[in-house]
């Protein structure tokens, strides 16, 4: 009895074995192939409306649409088949903008006595830019991010005829993020860590608005924690939209609404 052979292709696929690195070259070289038949089947498209107009109104509209779908689908099956585990992951750099709150909770003493308690806020526009590195393992991501802004509009409340101004300077993180990644294109992702704002306190008198005492600077430190949504438009241009807490030293509380876009390396 003659035994038969099997198909090294059919065997390979069965059997789930990892590729070599041969047959990454062949399946790179099959997805510029694909990419290429589209591209084909699309000029011929067009070449046939061009050649055999159509008086029927329905049909003619049919086939513009059947081109223009086929060229609409020429970047998305590349970005698909190539590029989609290279988003989110290694070295980027970005810049992000938005909408900044800040309340901050003063006490007043004369000893030990508490006197009273004033609360100043304020909103403004924040920005800023940001470097960090991202691992991506399979849709898990995991990453550490650097960054710094400035922002804050002065805050003031009158204290017994006494106005007290707080203005933000500028501001610095240090914060790491752990992500999953939905499909192949978007990111959802939180993140956690320390952060810091430089501040300038001043004072005047309220009836006259004449200095009073010598105004100084402080750092505020604390906890930062957020979250956001990150999508790919390419394999190494993503836009995100995130909110962030900040907690500084239990009294000076900023949070932010901030939109940024990102390239990797």
């Amino acid at each position: 009895m003659r035994a038969s052979s099997a198909d090294p292709a059919r065997t390979s696929i069965a059997s789930n074995r990892p590729m070599l690195a041969g047959e990454n070259y062949v399946n790179s070289c099959a997805c510029r192939n694909n990419h290429r038949a589209l591209a084909g089947i699309a000029r011929r498209v067009a070449g046939a409306i061009r050649a055999r107009p159509c008086n029927g109104g329905i049909v003619s509209m049919f086939r513009k649409s059947l081109a223009i779908a086929i060229f609409a689908m020429i970047p998305t099956a590349a970005f698909a088949q190539n590029d989609e585990l290279k988003a989110f992951d290694g070295l980027f750099l970005g810049a992000q903008a938005g909408w900044g709150h800040r309340t901050d909770g003063s006490r007043l003493y004369v000893g030990t006595q508490l006197v009273d308690e004033f609360n100043f806020s304020g909103d403004s526009f924040d920005y800023g830019a940001f470097a960090g590195y991202d691992v991506r393992i399979g849709n898990v991501v995991l990453g550490v991010e650097a960054g710094i802004g400035s922002g804050g509009t002065a805050m003031r409340e009158d204290i017994y005829g006494l106005t007290v101004t707080i203005k933000p300077k500028w501001n610095y993180e240090g914060t790491a993020r752990a992500g999953y990644v939905l499909g192949d294109r978007t990111l959802a992702y939180v993140r956690g860590g320390y952060g810091a704002e430089r501040l300038r306190r001043s004072y005047s008198d309220t009836a006259t608005g004449a200095a009073v005492g010598v105004a100084g600077s402080e750092w505020s430190n604390g906890l930062v924690v957020g979250g956001g949504i990150e999508h790919a438009l390419a394999p190494n241009v993503t836009l995100r939209g995130e909110y962030r807490y900040k907690d500084f030293d239990g009294w000076y509380k900023p949070q932010q609404v901030l939109l940024g876009a990102t390239y990797r390396f």
